[in-house]
């Protein structure tokens, strides 16, 4: 019996990597659509925890009204949303000592993260405000969603 020697050649190895790299992006291809379209804009449904009986009677006055939203109180960053809801953690309204506000604004989604329409990206649990006339109502950012 003769020995045969085992020979790779150039040419075997890129067709080995084209086709590696063609399973890869049919696997992966809603993230790689991802990557390389521009989103698509929706709106933006986010929750914020109020703490507090003036702060949950000021944001219960805002609803169906436009508000202005800090997503991060480290930077001065700020967007217009809408306050739709408010639920608070007792029964009533008037003597709510917390509460969790939900509030659109427009944005997408990308890889996972949520950016608001501009490009930044927004972070849950972090301390953010809502902006009214008269004041600032401090509380943290639970949780980001799409509307609907």
């Amino acid at each position: 019996m003769e020995k045969r020697k085992f020979k790779i050649n150039i040419l075997d190895i890129v067709i080995f990597v084209v086709i590696l790299c063609s399973v890869a992006i049919l696997v992966f291809r809603d993230t790689v659509n991802e990557i390389f379209t521009k989103p698509e804009i929706t709106t933006l449904e986010i929750a914020v925890f109020v703490n507090g009986e003036e702060n949950c009677s000021a944001v219960s006055a805002l609803l169906d009204k436009n508000a202005v939203f800090v997503p991060d109180n480290k930077n001065d960053f700020t967007v217009n949303v809408k306050v739709v809801e408010f639920n608070a953690a007792s029964d009533l309204h008037t003597d709510a000592k917390k509460g969790e506000v939900k509030i659109q604004l427009s944005g997408y989604k990308r890889l996972g993260r949520f950016y608001t329409e501009d490009g930044t990206r927004i972070h849950t649990d972090t301390e953010c405000a809502i902006v009214i006339n008269n004041g600032k109502i401090n509380g943290t950012l639970l949780t980001v969603g799409i509307s609907g």
